[in-house]
């Protein structure tokens, strides 16, 4: 009892700290990064690419036969991803309880779907995906634009966004995206942190090529309250990757003593020259 009462602990402060009461609001990501299919590390907490991404305007809400979803039909005003229509079909939960995303007749939203199995958009509410209506969250809206335009657009500068440590609790700042684009392509440093203040990538870019030492960190959540750190540390050159070394670090408890021990170990996983 006292070992799961601690280890339960453990888990809660090393996922969930900033206290959210939702696994929708556990997002390490506070910006369409990941949406956009530009992100290796895999962790809980990231989100998924988007098969469709796109700023439009509610035209009407619909009923399905299907009382827990609706539909909802927006005139595009401007695609970012996926395939371009005049108008588009969105499905979602009925309520904002069942992450269904929520928006009125007339306003402006920008959308992030996935598509489901059946040839139908899906998307959920703000803090469950990056979905967010624009006058409901002006802030957000406006830094997704902004850093969508910049994406899509390779518009030249350096750049450096950063978040809130919580979704909704807006105190304090961390670092979370720096990068460069010269002549239309990346270049320069590239840093992804999320809202722990942990590295998820870093890395450079030499004219849209990756050059020198990468490192990119996967996480994942393994049973009995043990969490995985998979270190790819990647040497390329002229932008193909030559070398790569794999390291693992597992974080958890076992069961020695009267409230369990808490351990970390590292152990080199793989080393490789690749070949190109």
């Amino acid at each position: 009892m006292k070992y799961s009462l601690f280890a339960s602990l453990f888990l809660f402060l090393s996922y969930t700290h900033h206290g959210l009461c939702c696994s929708c609001t556990i997002s390490l990501l506070d910006l369409p990064i990941v949406e956009l299919g530009i992100v290796q590390a895999k962790s809980p907490g990231l989100s998924s690419i988007s098969a469709l991404i796109f700023q439009g305007e509610l035209l009407e809400e619909k009923n399905t036969a299907n009382n827990f979803k609706k539909e909802l039909i927006f005139k595009v005003i401007k695609y970012y991803k996926g395939v371009e229509k005049d108008t588009i079909s969105i499905f979602t939960n009925s309520t904002p309880e069942a992450c269904g995303f929520y928006t009125s007749v007339g306003s402006t939203s920008l959308i992030f779907a996935g598509l489901g199995k059946q040839g139908q958009y899906y998307t959920w509410r703000s803090d469950c995906c990056k979905s967010i209506d624009s006058e409901q969250d002006q802030e957000r809206y406006l830094k997704y634009i902004d850093f969508l335009e910049v994406i899509t657009e390779m518009k030249d500068g350096d750049y450096e966004y950063n978040q809130y440590t919580g979704h909704w609790q807006r105190n304090e700042v961390v670092d979370l995206f720096k990068f460069g684009i010269k002549n239309g392509t990346f270049h320069g440093i590239w840093e992804l942190t999320d809202r722990r203040g942990k590295v998820l990538e870093k890395g450079e870019y030499s004219q849209g090529q990756r050059v020198g030492n990468w490192k990119i960190y996967s996480t994942r959540v393994l049973e009995n309250y043990h969490k995985r750190v998979e270190i790819q540390t990647i040497e390329y050159q002229d932008g193909k990757a030559i070398r790569e070394l794999v390291t693992i670090k597992e974080m958890g408890f076992n069961s020695e003593g009267e409230y369990g021990v808490l351990y970390e170990k590292t152990e080199v996983k793989n080393y490789s020259i690749l070949k190109n």
